[in-house]
């Protein structure tokens, strides 16, 4: 299953509406059934999800809160039901600090 987040504004807004979007999709992610009852994402679509929550917030609480950034991020498996023991992912992060505005 793939997903995506996206902001750009001042830090602290910034990772306030990513910590909702992330939280929405994992939610989303975990309550979607397939006809079989199993969901449609794996324990390592699951894993990356928080990790990469986990990764944005501790990288945009590093930042001066009055700074501007953009952050997207998305990622999703390859093969919807991989064999066991392999799995296939697609993972980009970007956090950009946003300087040399005109004001």
């Amino acid at each position: 299953m793939s997903w995506s987040v996206k902001a750009v504004g001042k830090t602290s807004s910034v990772a306030k509406k990513l910590a909702d979007d992330f939280t929405r999709i994992k939610y989303n992610a975990s309550t979607i059934e397939r006809r079989d009852g199993l969901t449609n994402c794996t324990n390592l679509d699951h894993t990356i999800k928080n990790l990469v929550a986990d990764a944005v917030a501790m990288v945009l609480a590093s930042f001066p809160q009055d700074c501007s950034v953009r952050v997207e991020a998305r990622g999703g498996q390859l093969e919807p039901e991989p064999p066991p023991g392999r799995a296939a992912y697609s993972l980009t992060v970007k956090i950009e600090p946003l300087y040399r505005f005109i004001e």
